[in-house]
């Protein structure tokens, strides 16, 4: 099995998933259903649905972290890429300091 690699387009489409996240940051499920347990008042149904809110505001949060975070490691990944790319050039070549 052979992979190549693109380095500029991790770098650069690596910026997507940090925009995919901020997309999230106005996602609000609990806000949605609030109306929903307001009329259930006191009740079970009203308790439960509240949950179900907390439950999806944490699952989206845990979402825009991941999102967040797999863009600085693509982007880590890209650059890395290009900086053995370099040293590879440089080594191969016999031009210039290797780092």
């Amino acid at each position: 099995m052979r992979f190549e690699v693109e380095p500029e387009a991790l770098v650069r489409d690596s910026g997507r998933f940090g925009e995919a996240a901020r997309a999230l940051d106005g996602v609000d499920v609990s806000g949605a259903i609030e109306p929903v347990a307001r009329a259930f008042p006191g009740g079970m149904t009203a308790a439960a649905i509240r949950e179900v809110g907390a439950l999806w505001s944490d699952r989206l949060l845990r979402v825009r972290l991941g999102l967040g975070s797999l863009s600085a490691e693509l982007e880590n990944a890209g650059e890395s890429y290009d900086v053995v790319e370099q040293v590879s050039r440089r080594a191969l070549l016999g031009r210039g300091d290797l780092p």
